[in-house]
């Protein structure tokens, strides 16, 4: 089966630069790929055709329909290598129209094909390859600030703009945490990439934007059962050390209660050495905050009795 799909791909590739990527030629493979029972390989197929396409024709909807029903099928972490190869190798070189066009098959594959939510969710239950994991949550945390390089004057991405996109990746943050919470009892779960691109998002200045949509959601859930504040904390001890200040200092200070932010963070400061040693330094000595809430917040969560008065 592996050769025949091995064969198939070189068929096209061959087919399709001795036609020169015709159109014609172009919507035909991915009609076939799109009819295709397997996905293996097809990644080749798709970065030609985005690299070579006419532009006239990927700017046409039912192309990019195409493209989009084609590239939903790929793994999600090969979508976003391919679309930050796309957006580093054209950059400043490529037609603005084919920009455009590939970014808004991107979108698509975002919104209707949950890219991020499903890289999430697949790298939670069944690891992948660590090794590219830092990579990922750098294209992710960057991508409005690399698509915006591509767009004229005062045209944006609907999906990929500054604000708007970090919302986005907030809310599927959380359907992520719902899915986790059903399918925990029979299952191992990692958050490593997920505390992973929380942070790195985190420390690129996104947190409150982040926080504003994943708080309220915690504090209704939270106290509901206790598989979500496991998932919760080991999420949140799973944030690497160089984030970490950069996640607790605006959940501090968005924080509506210390019997919330105990809930939240009570096992997670008794188990990181890095979350106590911010809670110490920020809150108490260096006195970070001047807010008497955070600070009995604070004490709380070391387990030091507070002065009342």
């Amino acid at each position: 089966m592996l050769d025949s799909t091995h064969t198939s791909v070189r068929e096209w590739l061959n087919k399709l630069e001795s036609s020169d990527y015709d159109p014609s030629v172009v919507t035909e493979c991915l009609i076939s790929l799109k009819e295709s029972t397997t996905s293996a390989n097809t990644e080749l197929l798709t970065e030609r055709i985005i690299q070579k396409a006419d532009d006239e024709w990927l700017s046409s909807s039912y192309s990019q329909l195409l493209l989009v029903a084609v590239l939903t099928k790929l793994p999600p972490h090969i979508n976003l290598m391919s679309l930050s190869s796309f957006l580093i190798n054209n950059d400043n070189r490529g037609s603005l129209t084919k920009s455009e066009s590939v970014i808004s098959v991107y979108e698509k594959v975002f919104t209707d094909g949950h890219c991020f939510r499903r890289l999430l969710l697949e790298e939670s239950v069944h690891v992948g390859n660590k090794l590219i994991w830092k990579k990922l949550a750098s294209i992710v945390t960057s991508l409005p600030d690399t698509v915006a390089n591509h767009y004229e004057n005062k045209k944006s991405s609907r999906l990929f703009h500054h604000e708007h996109f970090y919302v986005y990746l907030a809310t599927e943050m959380v359907w992520v945490l719902e899915e986790l919470v059903r399918g925990a009892p029979s299952q191992n779960i990692s958050t490593e990439l997920f505390a992973l691109m929380l942070g790195q998002l985190c420390i690129s200045g996104k947190a409150k934007l982040l926080l504003r949509i994943l708080l309220p959601y915690l504090v209704c859930q939270t106290h509901k059962g206790f598989l979500l504040r496991r998932i919760i904390h080991k999420l949140f001890e799973s944030i690497p050390d160089r984030c970490f200040e950069s996640f607790v200092i605006p959940l501090l200070q968005l924080c509506p209660s210390r019997h919330v932010m105990h809930t939240l963070l009570n096992d997670v400061i008794m188990k990181k050495n890095k979350a106590k040693l911010v809670i110490l330094h920020k809150c108490l000595l260096t006195r970070y905050f001047t807010k008497l809430d955070i600070l009995r917040i604070s004490f709380n969560l070391l387990q030091i009795p507070a002065v009342t008065s």
